[in-house]
């Protein structure tokens, strides 16, 4: 059973999993922490955002799906700290799913626990680690070549492969045209607050406009594709099936998020990367460039002809191809999300 806001009730029954409703939606979330902490930056407005709005408004509703289901487990990601809390309150064990990027640093972590220390204090429990994101299990997809040295830190730490997510859908027909040629595959995500920027895809589709390659441009829902000037060589969707389209390109261009990088990375492609902000897809672009699979450009670098440069560049060196094959690689020695349901199995009947 899912316990998330209502905005995403068709992703998760579309997976044949029950909605009940729980928490605000994305878009309530960032008004608020826009509202109460207009100076921050970006990065700390994304912690208090999670620990100041969000987990509070989660809890009450969390634990009172809790008494009227009785689960025997919570499953959280790295970002939901309100688990945590409502799984202490109930004597049942948490798991935190991280996000896919290298681990929050040190000075992070405490930040966070400061952060939500008084949701916990208010309901008369405490934490055993930072926020209790590991105080019981913590599901690590982050591939060992890209994770924080501090993260073997955590005893509770287990590996869990990265799997792409297609979500289903159809190809479009001019899909069977692709592979005469280097295929691009170009997204911002589908969090509406990184990938609103018509500007920057704007930058990227006339980079590469009067290159022999194929691009292919997702915007997400929140989008409209025809905003865009068109060009001949790129195709601009509001969705596609991720793993069907990276199988058939070349290298991808992303912000650094963690569902769409790590795709690209199990696909064995090298990446662009254009961080947005958001302090995990710093960490995810940073360690990508030191690990030799793929190039950075930070906001105030970025140009058609730098986005150009650093194309060519990934496509015409072919060591990030092969850094990006080998990474791919290692994922397979990493067990598969079905191998660690037995995980969660034994921690919540491991003393049967």
């Amino acid at each position: 059973m899912v316990a998330t806001a209502e905005e995403f009730r068709r992703p998760v029954e579309s997976a044949r999993l029950p909605l009940v409703p729980a928490g605000l939606s994305e878009p309530a979330m960032v008004r608020e922490a826009r509202h109460r902490f207009p100076e921050a930056t970006l990065a700390q407005r994304g912690i208090w955002m999670f620990a100041c709005v969000a987990a509070p408004a989660m809890l009450p509703e969390l634990l009172g799906h809790i008494e009227l289901y009785a689960p025997d487990v919570i499953v959280h990601e790295e970002g939901e700290w309100a688990g945590p809390v409502a799984a202490r309150i109930a004597g049942i064990p948490s798991v935190a799913h991280g996000w896919g990027s290298p681990l929050w640093s040190a000075d992070e972590l405490q930040r966070i626990d400061h952060a939500v220390r008084p949701l916990w204090e208010s309901n008369g429990v405490q934490p055993g680690s930072p926020a209790g994101l590991f105080d019981h299990l913590y599901l690590d997809p982050c591939p060992p070549p890209l994770q924080a040295a501090h993260a073997s830190n955590i005893e509770k730490r287990r590996r869990i492969r990265f799997e792409a997510f297609d979500g289903g859908g159809q190809l479009p027909s001019w899909f069977g045209q692709l592979g005469h040629r280097p295929a691009i595959y170009v997204t911002l995500g589908t969090v509406p607050i990184y990938n609103r920027a018509p500007e920057l895809i704007s930058t990227i589709i006339a980079a590469l406009r009067d290159q022999d390659v194929d691009v292919i441009v997702t915007v997400g829902a929140n989008n409209d594709p025809t905003e865009f000037a068109p060009a001949a060589n790129t195709r601009v969707e509001r969705y596609l099936p991720q793993g069907r389209i990276l199988s058939a390109c070349s290298i991808a261009v992303t912000h650094g998020g963690a569902g769409s990088t790590l795709a690209a990375l199990s696909y064995g492609l090298p990446i662009l990367l254009l961080p947005r902000g958001a302090a995990s897809q710093l960490r995810l672009a940073n360690t990508c460039v030191d690990a030799g699979v793929g190039r950075s450009l930070a906001p105030g670098e970025i140009s058609v002809q730098r986005v150009l440069a650093d194309v060519r560049e990934l496509l015409d060196r072919p060591s990030y191809s092969r850094n990006a094959a080998r990474l791919r690689e290692g994922l397979h020695e990493i067990p598969s999300p079905a191998d660690t349901v037995s995980v969660i199995e034994d921690l919540v009947y491991g003393d049967a």
